[in-house]
């Protein structure tokens, strides 16, 4: 199962529920198992970027663009798309 092309459910640390030092889920992808500095679903391009708008140059507290929906990458799905998936499989 893949929670975004390319981009492997870990079968070792199960991303649908807190473990370890990760006890929230990402802020951007909602699973677990990372943050959103290092959040494997969206595109490598636009990590570190501001959650609101996606520019590089400033973080979101100082953010005064419009938000734009987040940068995932290919065929991603949420954890809710996730399960219902692995239900009809």
């Amino acid at each position: 199962m893949y929670t975004a092309q390319g981009v492997l459910l870990s079968e070792k640390s199960n991303w649908h529920t807190s473990f370890g030092k990760y006890e929230n889920p990402c802020l951007v992808c909602e699973y677990y198992g990372h943050g959103f500095k290092d959040c494997p679903n969206i595109l490598p391009e636009f990590m570190g970027s501001c959650l609101r708008c996606w520019s590089a140059d400033h973080e979101v507290k100082n953010c005064t663009f419009q938000k734009r929906s987040i940068p995932f990458q290919k065929e991603y799905m949420t954890p809710e798309e996730l399960k219902i998936m692995r239900r009809i499989i």
